[in-house]
């Protein structure tokens, strides 16, 4: 993720918790993966999902 004021807000996140990012969705939009990140594949996801009780979703 280039320098940008997103990457800015992102990174005091990144430093405290663990961020995932779907790998499909990294390659779909030819994005490097940043420092901090963890790329998932969908199974993974699934896994991640049934594993903690609050799971934020997007439509």
């Amino acid at each position: 993720m280039p320098a940008s004021a997103q990457r800015q807000n992102l990174q005091p996140l990144i430093d405290s918790v663990k961020l995932f990012v779907l790998d499909e969705d990294l390659k779909a939009r030819d994005l490097q993966l940043p420092a901090g990140v963890n790329s998932i594949d969908y199974p993974a996801f699934v896994d991640l999902s049934l594993r903690f009780d609050k799971v934020n979703t997007w439509l």
